[in-house]
């Protein structure tokens, strides 16, 4: 079974064991105290020192206050924070925040659960939790022109986020291994901003408060506290992760909203999910045990009864630095200052340059090989590949890993583009121990493909044990030209599946295909005379670009995003109607002279280069008006032998330029000749030559034969990747209780297809040893022997009562069948009611069932039932 079927196949088990969730309530916590009071001084000073108005000190409990009332509606935790009475002759608990001017430090701060005392004496410091913490903030860095600065309504909503965090034990179960500053100040600054933006209106300030850091370095940063910093500073990458804690809030809500978002394109992040994430305890105070909580709580946090990621480090990580990648565009900038002035090319250059550092660059020119590149790359970090391109056709890129510990390193990378729409990652059916997948690149308005950015990821499966590698990837283009036959291109952005859709049902190009062949051996003819013995055969095509679309959609390797988008762009435009478009583009291919062209040349192998100049080609013949065959081409010499005895000798020139595990590259070139006057009966003189064709190919898809086995894959390593790609796409449809029933129903068929084999040969056996002359005494005195229980059809040829052919085709029979199809269609459209809410995709589901001719073939659709 192929590595799609395979796929498909699992796909199916899965979806036929889930089941719909009810939302369940979520229990929120009431906070006591929610009233805040500003006291213009230092704590433990008995006098005040009016540094601020009374408006500004009124705005600032008014503001916490909201900020409260946002926080407790959100779930979380009452939080811990000294208070205060509201005056002497006060009963009132209030939060104190005392302002007054200090030099160090941000514009406000809040006190840490776990705090330090140091004896002046010995100079001895003892650590100890203060459940009693506070907030100060400087008036003179907190005001402007007389009023709060908007970093300011940030700054208050980042520190009483910390106070919320310091009463999950999270945070305070080990005053000696607290979360690193990537999870208290990344989260704290995320939350602090995004309430500036959704409560008071206030827009961040400048791109840094998109998240800008160095993702080129690994997730993890120790730190809780810095020091005074200036944004999209190596220092402030702690708070700078903010950008990781937004993109999961904005993941959620985007996949809950009916509108499709892009996912560069802002939404307002539900930060909700950090409450599940914040109440799951877990030893913390290091990278690999961090990273461990953060896998545990992306696969197992849940909301309203069901996971909300269902999806570990190893996807989500992927997924992000492809989204984030794309944070340049309008979509996104519209919500931020601009990245700077320039053309797009040059925005996403710098953009790229200051998340990633400096790019990686190859260049993709026709008929040269492209060097492998050298990425060392830490754990939990990404780098950048920018690739240039010298071409105005699709290409297909296959990316190959080599060097380092090679399983390890196949197994954590993974690649992302197109603003993280496309991502592969390494499938465990795939047979070539080198590759991880494939894209294809199509061309932009009226110039040639752009540089296009790939976002390379470093993420182990098991997070904590990733470790830093130095792969060296190698980007194979697959390229395909010829001099008679011509692709066909309708340049033009791609932003919606639809418009892609579009753009591929118009243009098309060339896709080819090497593999090895056994074929009688040469002892009866020379080669030249026909293909004979082992030899090695190239197809080129003129193809659909759907066709070469869909090919990369369903490469196992893609994460499922990428099929449902172009699936449900089918789905909407209609498949009939996809269709009969297909059906008048295959039409227009072929009434090109050269659509197709197949070589066959001895067989080679890896590493050869040079000329073959007896190669066997085909070349196609634009086709009749009506459609009919007209024919081809052969690339042959003069005759040889008698006349009617003889031959045309094949005489194609194909040039090897590179054939390696990777990659088959070279040229080609024949003066043709009509296959019609070279198969006629007259002719076996002189053939005129028709046409010319030379071209070059770049071949990346290559097959080979048993000379290279399948790996055997187990269905549980199958199921775990399935499960994390539904999971992607749906977050949290699979739960662990589900993926564990895909396991156990997969291991009860896999016995059940064992026993049955079993049965089938032992009925084999059997049968061949049942003799009609035996059947009236065996059977009589041996009903229970083999032979008995599984040969009743040979026995009932015996007796005559074998049923005829036809008998299964009389009315009463196609009645009966025609009736259990009925019964069989109703179930199905339910089943498809109840999982499928677009009636566009439930038609094309049901359209599909109605085509199946038979009951059995039906019968397959069946099982995808619960």
């Amino acid at each position: 079974m192929s590595d799609v079927m395979k796929r498909l196949k699992i796909l199916s088990l899965l979806l036929g064991v889930v089941w719909l969730w009810l939302p369940l309530s979520a229990g929120a916590e009431t906070w006591p105290i929610k009233e805040f009071k500003v006291f213009q001084k230092k704590p433990g000073d008995l006098t005040s020192t009016k540094v601020i108005s009374s408006q500004v000190a009124t705005e600032i409990e008014r503001w916490l206050k909201r900020v409260a009332q946002e926080y407790e509606s959100m779930g979380f935790k009452k939080p811990t924070y000294g208070k205060k009475k509201e005056s002497i002759l006060s009963s009132k608990d209030v939060f104190p925040v005392y302002v007054y001017p200090y030099s160090t430090g941000a514009q406000a701060a809040m006190g840490d659960v776990c705090n330090t005392s140091r004896n002046n004496q010995t100079g001895k410091v003892t650590l100890y939790k203060d459940f009693n913490p506070i907030m100060i903030a400087d008036s003179g860095r907190i005001i402007k022109n007389g009023k709060l600065t908007s970093e300011a309504y940030q700054d208050f909503a980042h520190e009483l986020f910390h106070a919320v965090q310091n009463s999950y034990s999270l945070f305070n179960q080990d005053c000696n291994a607290q979360p690193g500053g990537w999870i208290s100040e990344g989260t704290a600054e995320a939350v602090g901003i995004e309430m500036a933006r959704k409560l008071k209106g206030i827009p961040p300030n400048h791109i840094c408060q998109m998240g800008v850091r160095s993702f080129s370095e690994r997730l993890y940063v120790q730190p809780k506290r810095s020091p005074i910093i200036s944004f999209c500073s190596p220092a402030s990458r702690p708070y700078q992760t903010q950008s990781f804690w937004q993109y999961l809030g904005e993941y959620i809500t985007r996949k809950h909203v009916k509108k499709k978002l892009e996912a560069e394109e802002f939404v307002t992040p539900d930060f909700r999910y950090l409450h599940r994430f914040f109440n799951t305890t877990h030893p913390m105070g290091s990278q690999s045990k961090e990273y461990a909580w953060l896998d545990k709580v992306l696969y197992f946090s849940k909301r309203y009864g069901k996971n909300q990621f269902g999806s570990t480090l190893h996807t989500v990580y992927s997924r992000f630095v492809g989204t984030f990648s794309s944070y340049w565009k309008p979509k996104r900038r519209n919500r931020y200052p601009a990245v700077g002035s320039g053309t797009a090319a040059l925005k996403e250059k710098r953009w790229n340059k200051l998340i990633f550092g400096t790019c990686m660059e190859v260049q993709i020119k026709k008929g040269k090989a492209v060097p492998p590149i050298a990425l060392p790359i830490g754990p939990v970090a990404a780098r950048c590949i920018k690739v240039n391109f010298n071409v105005r056709e699709r290409v297909k890129l296959t990316f190959n890993v080599s060097g380092g510990n090679q399983s390890l390193a196949l197994e954590s990378l993974a690649i992302s583009t197109a603003g993280g729409k496309k991502i592969v990652r390494r499938h465990p059916g795939e047979q070539h121990p080198n590759k991880l997948g494939h894209f294809i690149v199509s061309p932009a308005p009226n110039r040639m493909v752009p540089e296009v950015y790939f976002i390379v990821s470093n993420v182990a499966q098991d997070a904590g044990q990733t470790v830093s590698l130095s792969p060296s990837i190698r980007i194979v283009p697959e390229i395909v030209s010829s001099s008679m036959a011509k692709a066909k291109k309708k340049p033009g952005p791609i932003p919606t599946p639809k418009e892609e859709l579009e753009n591929s049902l118009e243009s098309h190009s060339w896709m080819g295909q090497a593999y090895q062949k056994q074929r009688p051996p040469c002892s009866a003819w020379s080669f030249e005379a026909r293909p004979c013995g082992p030899v090695t055969r190239l197809e080129l095509a003129l193809e659909s670009d759907l066709a070469k679309n869909l090919a990369e959609s369903i490469q196992p390797p893609m994460s499922l995003d990428r099929p449902r988008s172009v699936f449900g762009a089918i789905a909407q435009k209609g498949g009939d109607q996809v269709v009969t478009d297909l059906t008048a583009q295959q039409m227009e291919i072929l009434q090109q002279d050269g659509a197709m062209i197949s070589m066959t040349l001895p067989q080679i192998q890896l590493g050869f280069t040079g000329t073959i100049s007896n190669a066997h080609m085909s070349v196609s013949k634009a086709v009749n008006p009506d459609g009919s065959d007209n024919g081809g081409y052969r690339a042959v010499g003069a005759y040889v032998g008698d006349c009617g005895k003889g031959y045309y000798p094949a005489n194609g020139t194909v040039t090897i330029k590179e054939f390696s595990k990777y990659v088959m590259r070279g040229t080609f070139s024949a003066h043709l000749k009509d296959a019609k006057v070279l198969n006629s009966v007259q002719y076996c003189g002189s053939v005129p030559v028709a046409r010319p064709i030379s071209g070059d190919f770049t071949i990346t898809d290559i097959d080979w034969g048993k000379n290279q086995s399948t790996p055997k894959v187990g269905d549980d390593a199958i199921i775990d990747r399935t499960v994390e790609d539904i999971n992607e796409v749906l977050p949290g449809l699979i739960t662990e209780d589900l993926r564990q029933q895909a396991k156990d129903r997969a291991k009860a068929q896999k016995k059940k297809n064992k026993q049955q084999k079993k049965s089938k040969g032992g009925r084999i056996k059997q049968c061949n040893n049942c003799q009609c002359h035996l059947e009236p005494v065996f059977c009589q005195s041996n009903p229970q022997s083999p032979c008995c229980q599984f040969c009743d059809p040979i026995f009932n040829m015996c007796k005559g009562n074998q049923p005829s052919p036809k008998s299964a085709h009389s009315p009463s029979a196609q009645a009966k069948e025609a009736a259990k199809i009925q019964v069989m269609r109703k179930k199905y459209e339910a089943y498809v009611d109840s999982i499928v809410p677009n009636p566009a995709i439930k038609k094309m589901m049901m359209d599909t069932f109605d085509r199946a001719k038979t009951i059995n073939e039906k019968k397959i659709f069946m099982m995808a039932i619960p």
